[in-house]
C-alpha cells in the first residue's frame, strides 16, 4: 500500500527505478512477509539518503511497529546529529541497539541488518558494523513499513525518510550474512579485459 512515495527513474542504483519519499508523511506498507520470530532474519535494500546537514531527526527506513522489544526498527540518524548520518537498527527510536557508522548520505548505499543466533549486525556496503547481542525476543508483526510507522502520519510525521529506497527484501529465518561480502556494483573496480576479470586458466 502507497501512501504518497513516488516510483522515480531520475535516480537509481539498479533496475532504472527508485521510490522517492520526501521526509514528511510518505510511507508504503506491505503485509505479504511472515513475522521474522525470534529466530535468524535478514533486511536488506539500497538506500540513498537526502537528509539536510541540520537533521538531528532519528528517521525510520523500515519497520513493524515502534514497540520497544517486539519491532524490528531500522532507521538513520540524521546527518546534522554528532555522528550521525548512518543507520542503526533499534529496540526504541531513541536507543542504538547495532550500528555501523558509515556515512550513507547522498550515495547509495546497501544496507543489510542480519539477525543471527541472538545477534543483531548492520553491514553497510558489506562491512559489518556494531553488533548486538541478545535479541532474542520475539519479533511480532506480519505488517511492514517504509519510511515511518502507520500511527507516525499526524503523531510523528518528522520521524519519516527523506531519500531514495530500492530493492528492499526481507528474509524470515535466513541469516544471509555472516560475515563481510562483496555487494554488486554498477561500475564494478574488476574489469572484464583484465587479467582479473578473465575466467578460466589461461
Amino acid at each position: 500500500t502507497n501512501n504518497g512515495s513516488t516510483a522515480t527513474n531520475a535516480l537509481s542504483n539498479f533496475y532504472n527505478g527508485s521510490h522517492d519519499f520526501d521526509g514528511s508523511n510518505d510511507t508504503c506498507s506491505f503485509a505479504s512477509v511472515p513475522a521474522c520470530g525470534s529466530g535468524d532474519w535478514t533486511v536488506e535494500f539500497w538506500v540513498y539518503s537526502e537528509a539536510s546537514s541540520s537533521d538531528t531527526v532519528y528517521r525510520r527506513i523500515v519497520s513493524t511497529g515502534t514497540n520497544a522489544t517486539s519491532a524490528i526498527q531500522i532507521g538513520h540518524i540524521g546527518s546534522g546529529a554528532a555522528s550521525g548520518g548512518y543507520i542503526t537498527y533499534t529496540h526504541s527510536d531513541n536507543s542504538n541497539y547495532a550500528v555501523n557508522t558509515s556515512k550513507v548520505l547522498n550515495r547509495w548505499a546497501h544496507i543489510a541488518v542480519v539477525r543471527e543466533s541472538g545477534s543483531v549486525n548492520v553491514y553497510t556496503d558489506g562491512i559489518k558494523g556494531t553488533g548486538a547481542d541478545g535479541d532474542s525476543g520475539n519479533k511480532t508483526g506480519t505488517t511492514w513499513y517504509v519510511s515511518g510507522y502507520g500511527g507516525d502520519n499526524t503523531s510523528n510525521p518528522g520521524g519519516r525518510f527523506n531519500g531514495k529506497i530500492q530493492d528492499l527484501r526481507v528474509y524470515p529465518g535466513v541469516a544471509k550474512y555472516t560475515s563481510n561480502f562483496v555487494v554488486p556494483a554498477t561500475s564494478p573496480d574488476i574489469l572484464p579485459d583484465t587479467p582479473s576479470g578473465v575466467s578460466g586458466g589461461s
